[in-house]
């Protein structure tokens, strides 16, 4: 030791002093804190880069750089990856000198820094963080973001001399999902309440007051904590050092069940679009707003490829623009301009209404199943042959992705009787779709205004008239799948077994799938379940009790006795309602359906798939009207 001492004293900057202390000894617990902290945060990265990497299925790209004025840092960024469109985790060494102004304004918000009346022209620095944000590809998948930092001056002798600890974790949502919010503060919440009841309540508010952009008068997402200059007066070193650690250590079970969940999930370009205008705010707070990015582009020697890391790949801006009312984008804008307390709330269920138009849209953008292996495919629409069906291996339920299978097993789940009979319908080629040809100046001959419009204006005129063209042009016409089954014996009246043969009844329902009818008598009874009056259906909603799409309702009464049935309706029916737009009524009821329906339906929404078994046939209106009177 006598013959190191010379050469620690010879030693002028506190960045050369740390550099012999990594070469002598490996970093211990006896070890200064801004070693033990460059250490973790460094063994942290590697472990999250890691992780994400096992997800994406790409690897990150490493950069290792130097800074001439003492430290450097690890950049790790994967990009265009298959799950992240862009991930960042940066570790970044700092030292340097703070000038006497910088000074003067840190020890108002620490008393120990440069104790004494005469402030000193320069004092040492250490600066170490992890920082880290990720922008999911999938609009369903929510931007996170992290920082944990810890900030140290050094005396004049080269001891330690004020310090502190910052950081936090946040989370960004393009598309409110409110069991994801509630899973993110949980796992902070219980870190904090692990070391201090105090630390929850303070950091979360804190939180929500910092991620807040100000000229939007908005939050940038949903929260969860921040806190800075955590120092003696909170706490030991020791003792918040272990909750930094326990923090950090944290992320990934906060947010890896979060990315799994919705990685997968079917998006739409509109959803698409949402998405980079959400990250068009996430810019604004970051390069307006935010401390760590400013101080970062003012340190000499910043590397500012690094500090920009955080920024999306790509991001939108609408002049003006404004989501639609009680839509999904809104509803995440109203959470942002009132944030909620996630903790003291629960992830609500959706009512089946909402389920269902949910379950349809995302079907609806189900990719086309590829060609088989023998390049067959179901026949085109309005080239059904029911001589000749799809080969089983060319079905579009079993050409599907897995990840969307699902969809189909939810589906299966809420209508437990009614999918599989109404896939059948379309093996069985019983679906037609009847299209009116389009309107061409129909109602509007010789100069004569369509009926009904006579004394009204041009202007109105044309209104109305739009309005016609926009009506639905086409029904479905399904025939019944039952068959009647008649017995005979063989020719001579012999012996032997009987034979059977099946004939068609010819029944067939009229389905409009976009006022959600059927004329079947299945949905009627769906619609307005027998013995079900009005009384009996309020209480119904007031207790929750309800059988859903394919039974009838339960009927009880507030306190939970069963009602009496009334026969001759004197109290009046209760509709069952008929949307599936996920705003009609309550909801609480259930949507009434029928096979006819929901094939239709499937066939309307997922065209690509099965409406490809469907066929098509141009009709006159006279054709149509004769049709439907024949039914």
């Amino acid at each position: 030791m006598a013959i190191e001492d010379p050469l620690l004293c010879d030693l002028t900057s506190l960045a050369e002093k740390d550099e012999q202390t990594r070469r002598e000894s490996k970093v211990s617990e006896n070890s200064p804190m801004r070693l033990r902290m460059e250490k973790f945060i460094k063994e942290q990265q590697q472990e999250i880069v890691r992780a994400l990497e096992e997800i994406d299925g790409k690897k990150f790209r490493q950069d290792v750089w130097q800074r001439s004025e003492g430290g450097g840092g690890i950049t790790c960024v994967l990009q265009e990856g298959n799950v992240f469109e862009k991930a960042g985790v940066g570790v970044s060494v700092v030292y340097g000198n703070l000038p006497k102004g910088a000074i003067a304004k840190m020890r108002a918000n620490h008393k120990n820094l440069a104790p004494g009346e005469e402030l000193p022209q320069s004092l040492e620095f250490f600066a170490a963080g992890l920082s880290m944000v990720i922008h999911p590809n999938n609009p369903m998948a929510p931007t996170v973001h992290l920082n944990y930092r810890y900030f140290e001056t050094a005396n004049p002798d080269g001891t330690s001399g004020a310090w502190w600890f910052g950081g936090g974790a946040d989370l960004t949502p393009n598309y409110l999902f409110d069991e994801d919010a509630i899973h993110f503060h949980k796992t902070l919440k219980d870190v904090c309440d692990k070391h201090n009841k105090d630390y929850w309540p303070q950091f979360k508010k804190w939180c929500d007051q910092y991620f807040y952009n100000k000229h939007r008068n908005e939050s940038r997402g949903v929260g969860g904590i921040f806190f800075d200059d955590l120092d003696e007066t909170v706490a030991d070193k020791e003792n918040t050092f272990a909750f930094i650690s326990d923090a950090l250590r944290a992320f990934l079970p906060s947010y890896v069940p979060i990315i799994n969940r919705r990685k997968d999930m079917p998006f739409n370009e509109k959803e698409r679009e949402w998405q980079q205008i959400r990250r068009g705010k996430y810019v604004e707070f970051n390069l307006v707003h935010d401390r760590g990015t400013a101080f970062g582009l003012q340190t000499p020697g910043a590397r500012v490829e690094s500090i920009l890391m955080s920024l999306p790949v790509t991001a939108s801006w609408k002049y003006m623009y404004e989501p639609e009312p009680k839509s999904r984008e809104q509803r995440l804008v109203d959470v942002l301009r009132n944030p909620k307390e996630w903790m003291s709330s629960s992830a609500p269920l959706p009512t089946p209404r909402q389920l269902l138009t949910s379950l349809l849209n995302a079907i609806g953008d189900v990719p086309v199943p590829p060609h088989d292996a023998e390049g067959t495919r179901p026949p085109a629409q309005g080239h059904t042959s029911l001589d000749k069906p799809a080969s089983a291996s060319a079905h579009p339920l079993r050409l599907i992705h897995p990840s969307r299978r699902p969809l189909f097993a939810t589906l299966h789940v809420l209508f437990p009787a009614l999918l599989l009979p109404a896939l059948d319908l379309f093996d069985r080629r019983l679906v037609t779709r009847l299209v009116l040809p389009p309107r061409k100046g129909e109602d509007a001959g010789a100069g004569k205004p369509p009926a009904g419009d006579e004394g009204v204006g041009q202007e109105q005129q044309a209104q109305r008239q739009a309005q016609r063209e926009s009506l639905p042009r086409s029904v479905y016409l399904v025939r019944s799948a039952q068959t009647t089954t008649t017995a005979r014996r063989p020719y001579g009246g012999g012996g032997g077994f009987a034979t059977t043969t099946e004939t068609p009844t010819g029944q067939a329902y009229i389905v409009h799938a976009e006022a959600w009818n059927c004329t079947c008598a299945a949905f009627a009874f769906a619609a307005f379940p027998a013995g079900t009056t009005a009384p009996a259906a309020a209480a119904v909603r007031e207790t929750g009790s309800s059988k859903g799409a394919d039974g009838g309702r339960a009927r009880e009464d507030a306190e939970g006795e069963p009602r009496p049935e009334d026969p001759d309706g004197e109290a009046g029916w209760e509709f069952g309602g008929l949307s599936s737009d996920g705003l009609g009524g309550d909801g609480s009821d259930g949507v009434p359906c029928c096979k006819h329906l929901l094939a239709c339906v499937l066939a309307e929404r997922w065209a690509g798939g099965l409406g490809t078994y469907v066929v098509e046939r141009v009709v006159t209106k006279e054709e149509m009207a004769g049709i439907v009177a024949d039914i």
